[in-house]
């Protein structure tokens, strides 16, 4: 982190995951708090879901409330990622997964809000195949997204989840 950085949170009243995955309630969350901040700050943001699916569903939300909002995922074609890249000086929401934790720099983000999720492979014995599974974030994940914001300037991270979950994050 280059600059001072504002860590705020804002716990979701209800679970992000359930046996499916992801919340729709939780995204619908996420949307707001990403909308709200936003509106009050100064920049880009880039809001951190784990997948493809919660990146096109928060960037939906967003639109819905007006916001200019891109998605950035390893699925969209190269066209598609350099328009969420690029800095054409319009400040806008791009809402990633981990592809944008530190390979790729986003322009102009000085708000990060960060679902606190991510997707890692793991085998599951009884299928007997790999798969993707989405799991709380780890310190360090965490860490990496919310210096996304302070590489420019003073910047500002807002993490969906309670303070008091942070000590038992890996």
């Amino acid at each position: 982190v280059l600059h001072p950085l504002d860590v705020g949170w804002a716990p979701a009243r209800g679970a992000a995951l359930d046996e499916r995955g992801v919340r729709d309630e939780f995204l619908d969350h996420v949307a707001e708090v990403a909308a709200a901040e936003f509106g009050q700050a100064e920049g880009s943001a880039l809001v951190f879901v784990p997948g493809a699916r919660e990146v096109d569903g928060v960037v939906a939300r967003l639109s819905a409330h007006g916001v200019r909002a891109l998605p950035l995922h390893g699925r969209l074609d190269a066209r598609a990622q350099d328009a969420a890249l690029a800095d054409e000086g319009g400040e806008r929401v791009v809402v990633a997964t981990a592809v944008a934790e530190s390979s790729l720099t986003v322009p102009g983000v000085r708000l990060v809000v960060d679902a606190g999720l991510s997707r890692e492979p793991r085998f599951d014995q009884a299928r007997g195949m790999a798969g993707l599974v989405t799991v709380r974030e780890s310190q360090a994940a965490a860490t990496q997204r919310a210096g996304r914001a302070a590489r420019l300037g003073p910047g500002r991270v807002v993490r969906c989840f309670a303070a008091d979950e942070w000590a038992g994050m890996a």
